[in-house]
């Protein structure tokens, strides 16, 4: 059987914004890999970086460290 490669993939990645009391740790250490045709969902409560984790992955914004 053929290895599956991932079409997203996200390594150790960390996003950190700066706030008015200074720099908010939105990721942390955040590691997923996504093949093809595969459907997952993303949950949590408001404010866990759901939006966040979406716009490193689409490349909207640009994460602090790790790989995408």
């Amino acid at each position: 059987m053929p290895e599956m490669s991932s079409t997203v993939e996200l390594s150790d990645v960390s996003l950190t914004l700066s706030g008015g009391a200074g720099p908010v740790n939105i990721l942390r250490g955040v590691s997923l890999a996504l093949g093809s045709g595969e459907a997952v969902s993303v949950m949590g409560p408001s404010g866990s970086g759901k939006t966040s984790l979406l716009m490193v992955v689409s490349g909207l914004e640009r994460a602090t460290s790790g790989g995408v």
